[in-house]
């Protein structure tokens, strides 16, 4: 009825006029709502597959070997195995030395740990499953820093 109202046929036009018209309009609405219904069906799959794609999360405490003491700003990396750098996770210990890397696609990992007057930390063969969570603990030793002297000597130009 609502098109009746805004139609720009006019009102002494044949009714065959005025129902061509609806026709049109009602054809109109119609394509619009099979258009929107198609754009949802094509792009719901996509979201619905990235909300239940099997990931897990790897979490742990970073310690000293000697001192037993917790490592904070220790940076961490979780590289899928057989890979060197695609998909690459990253992650930092706080201050209690823990760190997690919260989503993380199933598979299998090489952890790795760095930090300054420490040996870098490596270990393979971490297995990760849809939806678990797995601990991997880091131990990471002192490494031995020392510093050498400089000596350097200038001569001056008399000139």
């Amino acid at each position: 009825m609502d098109d009746l109202v805004h139609t720009d046929v006019p009102l002494h036009a044949p009714p065959r006029m005025l129902h061509a018209r609806v026709r049109s309009s009602t054809l109109a609405r119609g394509l619009t709502a099979a258009l929107a219904l198609v754009s949802a069906a094509v792009a719901l799959p996509a979201r619905v597959d990235a909300q239940d794609a099997p990931t897990a999360r790897v979490t742990g405490v970073v310690r000293d070997t000697a001192a037993a003491e917790v490592l904070s700003a220790v940076t961490l990396t979780l590289t899928p195995a057989g890979t060197r750098t695609a998909g690459r996770l990253e992650a930092r210990t706080d201050a209690d030395g823990r760190y997690a890397f919260p989503i993380v696609p199933a598979g299998t990992y090489v952890l790795e740990a760095r930090r300054l007057g420490y040996q870098p930390y490596t270990r393979g063969g971490i297995v990760v499953g849809a939806g678990a969570v797995v601990t991997a603990d880091v131990a990471m030793s002192r490494a031995a820093l020392s510093l050498q002297a400089v000596v350097s000597t200038g001569l001056v130009d008399p000139s």
